[in-house]
């Protein structure tokens, strides 16, 4: 989410997986009491896990996990993908790869957001896997 707002993008969630339903009422073993079928851990809506409502109020921007699968969602933006990826942890610039952008781990979000600016060919989407945006910035303040 800090890194969406950083580079000014919409962030498109991940799968989420829960492993206990939310309803207002008694729940048994996770699950509604009428319902011991459900396996668990289960794909879940983004209102199992997070206030959407809060999200609307403090204006953070998102997309459903299966946005860029929509036949709805234009070619131009599912086609404008660019994948962010972290190496070493040597002090070097951040350079591109083909269409992945490449920087070093604990780099800050305005890097990222810098480079992504400087590309002469600006992309729609930004990939990051799980654990390349563990090595990003160590501080939320970049």
């Amino acid at each position: 989410l800090a890194l969406a707002r950083a580079t000014g993008r919409t962030l498109i969630m991940p799968e989420l997986q829960c492993w206990c339903d939310r309803f207002w009422n008694r729940l048994k073993g996770c699950r509604y009491a009428t319902d011991h079928s459900l396996p668990l851990p289960f794909r879940c809506p983004m209102d199992h896990l997070f206030f959407l409502d809060k999200w609307d109020t403090a204006k953070l921007p998102f997309r459903e996990q299966s946005f860029l699968a929509n036949v709805r969602t234009p070619p131009a933006v599912r086609e404008s993908v660019v994948e962010l990826r972290l190496e070493g942890a040597a002090a070097a610039a951040p350079r591109w790869d083909g269409s992945a952008l490449v920087v070093e781990q604990g780099a800050c979000f305005s890097e990222v957001a810098a480079a992504l600016s400087a590309r002469r060919q600006p992309s729609r989407v930004l990939r990051v896997g799980a654990q390349d945006l563990r090595m990003l910035c160590p501080w939320l303040g970049s």
